[in-house]
């Protein structure tokens, strides 16, 4: 007789909840079937510990036939692919506005047509000539968020979002991450500024996206997002283990709950 003695692995627990993870492949399966994306990513996490408690992409593949699979279906998009943020960064700007103490919720903006140096940035609906900080969150005005962008400046604005890691890895340990892209300060003349205020002009993975907004959700505190809580041998001995890594404090708690309490007039009012 020849009997082949195959080891046996490690175990590797994840932070994945099981119950999170239904739901979110649910909702992200339905929304390709409405919107028919090139591709598409939603993830769960929790922004006091920086858990992934669920990651789904599409399309997806069948791990037991992935050599039969297109090789872009393959890589983890939330830390491979990477988009333009659009309407979902005027948060940070409006953060790092409250942050340098510049407004307040009820604050005044001007948000006619904003010219700078040849470009005049318009929105793409009608408002009034002038909204208070929290409008200007609530309906996603483009000419507002610029104009509190070049309000805080390039050197400020610069350093708040590469505090909130976008133009770094996240350092997950998953596959391809890439870096997103987030040109160097000395480049970014004042009309790039404005548009990156409001999200367009920068790149950033959806797992960076993530971890920044769950940095305002955790009182101003960046966690290091991570997916293996655990490795065990054989036996049950734990070989590695995960806890929560806060990174940097990048605003006072404060004003964290400001822009919490404005973000959630967005789908309340």
């Amino acid at each position: 007789d020849f009997r082949l003695e195959v080891p046996s692995g490690n175990d590797v627990v994840l932070t994945i909840d099981k119950g999170f993870q239904y739901v979110t492949e649910k909702a992200l399966n339905e929304a390709a079937i409405e919107h028919e994306p090139a591709w598409a990513v939603a993830l769960a996490m929790n922004p006091k510990t920086g858990e992934i408690l669920s990651l789904a992409q599409y399309p997806s593949f069948d791990p037991n036939r992935f050599n039969k699979e297109p090789i872009g279906s393959l890589k983890t998009m939330a830390v491979a692919n990477v988009i333009e943020p659009g309407s979902t960064f005027k948060v940070f700007t409006l953060a790092a506005a409250v942050n340098k103490g510049l407004v307040k919720p009820d604050d005044m903006i001007d948000c006619r047509p904003y010219t700078v140096g040849r470009k005049t940035i318009k929105d793409s609906h009608h408002h009034d000539d002038f909204l208070s900080v929290e409008q200007i969150m609530q309906i996603s005005s483009n000419t507002g968020a610029a104009r509190l962008g070049t309000q805080v400046g390039l050197d400020d604005m610069y350093d708040f979002i590469t505090s909130l890691g976008f133009g770094e890895f996240t350092s997950i340990g998953l596959p391809g991450e890439v870096n997103g892209i987030l040109a160097e300060k000395k480049d970014i003349i004042p009309l790039e500024l404005a548009t990156i205020s409001f999200g367009q002009g920068i790149g950033a993975t959806p797992l960076q996206l993530a971890g920044a907004l769950s940095a305002i959700a955790n009182g101003g505190m960046l966690m290091k997002p991570y997916i293996v809580k655990k490795i065990s041998d054989p036996e049950g001995h734990t070989i590695e283990e995960t806890a929560p890594e806060a990174l940097r404090k990048i605003m006072p708690r404060e004003k964290a709950q400001i822009i919490i309490d404005m973000m959630k007039t967005v789908v309340a009012e």
